[in-house]
């Protein structure tokens, strides 16, 4: 996010006056390499490289890829989780945890370049490894990045809120779907990826059941969950949610799907209609065959 100021002439007719208002513009796209283009993070499980791929629209239409190796740390050993501005610097960075040490860093970018790196929740060490960090989003549109940690025996999920390199920690209010804070969802229910859908600043839990291919978002407000819909279900069990920008440049994220299987790539192109998201049409984008390579 960044701050500006938009000064306005007022006129009554008799006299004039300037007034400045300070507001906040928010840069939920993916875009590492700042083309104006939403991207795509991939990591080579056996080598650790980090690859960017920009989906380049053509005529609103999501059509090419361009692809550029991400000058940073080597992954191997490490988990990407996501990436997410993460010291409001206008750039994306990576985060990644290592579960064997329970060691969380983000490796801060300038583009396509590190610049460095920074251990964070060191203060909050997590002594049962179930609980797996899943997802990075900014929900409650202040300066700070929160973290979605599940647990993976339970079922049961909470946020890291945080404030530069510490975390504190909430359970997610789930009162709007009938839980309280601390409830368990079934496990067959995975978080996917996360995107500002409905454009406030805010991102949105996209969740996928790996049992029946029904998808779901939650839209939170830090870490109340203040409403659930259902997205357009996807009964092929192959294919799972890798990433949200908004590729086709409709001013409505879009999901970008992968089948693990035949390496396929495909887009939801999304559009908003009230409180509902509706698909649009699909386009493929390049396979990926090569399973050494995972997307973030």
């Amino acid at each position: 996010q960044s701050e500006a100021q938009l000064t306005l002439q007022l006129s009554d007719g008799d006299r004039s006056e300037n007034q400045t208002i300070d507001f906040v513009l928010y840069n939920t796209q993916p875009d590492f390499n700042r083309d104006n283009f939403g991207d795509l993070l991939w990591v080579n499980q056996v080598t650790g490289g980090i690859v960017q791929w920009s989906i380049k629209a053509i005529n609103n239409q999501p059509e090419s890829v361009s692809r550029t190796f991400i000058n940073a740390d080597s992954a191997v050993g490490w988990d990407v989780v996501d990436s997410l501005d993460f010291n409001n610097d206008g750039h994306r960075d990576i985060l990644m945890r290592n579960h064997s040490t329970d060691e969380n860093k983000v490796l801060l970018l300038n583009g396509l370049n590190q610049t460095n790196a920074v251990s964070i929740g060191a203060n909050r060490p997590i002594a049962n490894m179930a609980w797996q960090m899943k997802a990075a989003g900014n929900f409650d549109s202040d300066a700070e990045t929160e973290i979605l940690w599940r647990n993976l025996e339970t079922g049961g999920f909470a946020l890291w809120d945080m404030d530069g390199n510490d975390a504190t920690a909430n359970f997610v209010d789930l009162t709007a779907i009938g839980l309280t804070a601390g409830n368990a969802l079934p496990l067959k229910w995975e978080i996917q990826t996360t995107g500002d859908f409905d454009g406030d600043g805010k991102d949105e839990v996209l969740w996928r059941n790996t049992e029946n291919g029904s998808n779901a978002i939650w839209t939170m407000n830090g870490s109340e969950l203040v409403s659930s819909a259902f997205l357009p279900q996807l009964s092929n069990l192959e294919w799972s949610m890798i990433g949200t920008s908004d590729f086709d440049l409709n001013g409505t994220m879009d999901i970008a799907w992968r089948n693990a299987m035949t390496g396929q790539n495909a887009i939801w192109q999304m559009t908003q209609q009230g409180d509902s998201y509706i698909q649009t049409d699909s386009r493929f984008i390049p396979n990926l065959t090569n399973t050494d390579w995972t997307a973030v």
